[in-house]
């Protein structure tokens, strides 16, 4: 199977490899993989920030509540991010198996000495 690494740094590459090999019918899969590694690597970033706001937020909430302050409004934002982390890993695993799946479908590629 085809790393997506290669797919990331060098599409044109891996789109050759499929004309040598006369499967011109996949060609369009390759640019599917890399939108929807586009659309994984957003969401990772995504739910990375959400997990970071979530840690600070903590943070801010303990202080409040050790100075004996109201923290009712960072409470209420704590409790919503939960739910966009759980729907950002949602969608998340769901991609990556779609582009697993496609992946699958992509020939490796032949060495240079291979004839056509």
């Amino acid at each position: 199977m085809i790393d997506i690494k290669l797919i990331r740094d060098n599409p044109e590459l891996v789109k050759a490899n499929i004309k040598k090999k006369f499967q011109n019918n996949k060609i369009p899969l390759v640019d599917e993989i890399k939108k929807k590694d586009e659309e994984w690597r957003k969401l990772k970033i995504e739910s990375d920030t959400l997990r970071a706001s979530r840690n600070k937020i903590s943070i801010q909430i303990s202080e409040l509540k050790k100075a004996k302050k109201d923290a009712s409004n960072l409470l209420k934002e704590a409790k919503k991010i939960p739910d966009n982390i759980a729907k950002a890993e949602n969608r998340m695993f769901k991609l990556e198996d779609e582009i697993y799946s496609l992946l699958q479908q992509i020939p490796n590629i032949i060495h240079e000495s291979v004839p056509l």
